[in-house]
């Protein structure tokens, strides 16, 4: 059971989602979550936790998080309340022969209005 915990941790933190939610959380919740579930601040001291805190404010910064691989894409955008409260985050996937410019630009703008979408849906 402890080996499931650390599984899903370690494949939540790999996702872009996870990467916008912990980019837009409270300063507490933040260090918690790194703290206690990411692989990256092994023992081996790969990177350390301002590293990791360094690269979440370049998501905020930017507004959204990225990641690719040889077989995949992947963006998200965070969900948004009032006052940038964190309501969650939208993402999309998609195999990285189809990703170009272009449908990364169309993409991360259709994940943004999305976004506003759900978050006007939530407050209502």
């Amino acid at each position: 059971m402890e080996t499931e915990k650390a599984d899903a941790a370690s494949v939540a933190w790999n996702l872009v989602t996870t990467h916008v939610m912990l980019a837009f959380a409270p300063g507490n919740e933040l260090e918690f979550f790194i703290r206690k579930h990411s692989p990256q601040l092994s023992s081996s001291g790969k990177k350390s936790f301002a590293g990791v805190v360094r690269n979440l404010g370049r998501i905020r910064r930017d507004g959204f998080a990225e990641n690719r691989n040889p077989e995949l894409a992947s963006l998200a955008v965070p969900i948004l309340a009032p006052k940038s409260f964190l309501l969650g985050a939208v993402g999309a996937y998609v195999p990285s022969f189809r990703f170009d410019k272009e449908k990364r630009r169309k993409l991360l703008l259709d994940l943004s209005r999305a976004a506003r979408k759900i978050s006007g849906a939530l407050r209502t």
